[in-house]
């Protein structure tokens, strides 16, 4: 029920991952869409569709407590992406980096700015020796919530990437920024009142209205009087 109407762009989705699989592109997608749409509902059913079909998938989620915070996806992101098959297989120096500096054993000092150089480098690293092993996918949803330095690292990190090392799946509401020109935009509406009819229908297990509960149909002439 929660992918009722849906099909049709996870299908796009499948197509989009195995063109970047085929052709070692750079590439991303995000669905974009008003609040309670149904984006996390997609962008999970996405992942998960894409885990079937043998992608390594790492996933996260942006808050909106944390906008204020600088670089707070990387806390956020980094446990995923150290704990995936293949990371181990990075240079120890940057492993190392992102361990010691997002598990609180050595914090990173300087500016924003520094951190923010030095973390996409061992992010790039990461990445790329995951992506060795497999297809790698990397899912961030909300990322409307996104702080700004975080949203100059993960521009900076996709650009470092090399071609076909991963795909990226975003989920979050319209907003100004741009990702780049590769990624694939898929609008997330709400479902029509035709498919909510039918949805309700199914959900009660009716064929059509005149199946419906008749306390359901007294209820709905009731509200129409």
């Amino acid at each position: 029920a929660p992918l009722y109407a849906r099909a049709g762009l996870l299908e796009h989705i499948g197509r989009v991952a195995a063109h970047v699989r085929a052709s070692s592109a750079v590439a991303g997608i995000a669905m974009t869409g008003p609040a309670g749409v149904g984006k996390s509902t997609m962008w999970n059913a996405a992942l998960a569709q894409l885990e079937v079909l043998g992608w390594t998938s790492v996933r996260t989620r942006c808050l909106e407590t944390e906008r204020e915070f600088p670089l707070g996806l990387v806390f956020r992101m980094v446990p995923a992406l150290l704990a995936a098959p293949g990371a181990g297989g990075a240079a120890p120096e940057m492993y190392g980096l992102l361990r010691d500096a997002y598990g609180g054993a050595r914090p990173l000092s300087g500016s924003v700015r520094d951190h923010r150089r030095h973390v996409a480098t061992a992010l790039v690293e990461v990445i790329n020796a995951i992506a060795c092993e497999g297809p790698l996918v990397v899912g961030i949803d909300d990322t409307h919530w996104l702080d700004s330095a975080s949203r100059a690292l993960l521009q900076e990190v996709i650009e470092l990437v090399p071609n076909g090392a991963v795909l990226w799946v975003f989920a979050e509401r319209r907003s100004p920024y741009r990702w780049p020109s590769s990624f694939t935009s898929i609008p997330v509406g709400g479902l029509t009142p035709a498919d909510s009819e039918d949805l309700l229908l199914r959900s009660l297990g009716a064929r059509s209205d005149t199946d419906l509960p008749s306390s359901v149909r007294r209820s709905e002439e009731h509200t129409s009087e």
